[in-house]
């Protein structure tokens, strides 16, 4: 989940582009370039404040917030 230049392939076609602005640790901040098709064709530039976080030793979790 943490690799985000991945995203663009891993979420096509809605993420047309993501790239981590900022790093520390286990929060991230991210920026993606996502695309909505409904009657009208939407592209929107977000930033996101992720946090990740451990469950257990085998499950993670991600806490996203858009801005």
């Amino acid at each position: 989940m943490q690799n985000f230049s991945a995203y663009p392939q891993l979420y096509s076609p809605q993420v047309l582009q993501a790239m981590v602005l900022t790093q520390q640790g286990d929060h991230f901040q991210a920026k993606m370039r996502v695309r909505q098709r409904h009657v009208l064709t939407v592209v929107m530039d977000t930033t996101y404040e992720i946090s990740f976080g451990r469950l257990d030793p085998s499950a993670g979790t991600a806490s996203p917030t858009a801005h």
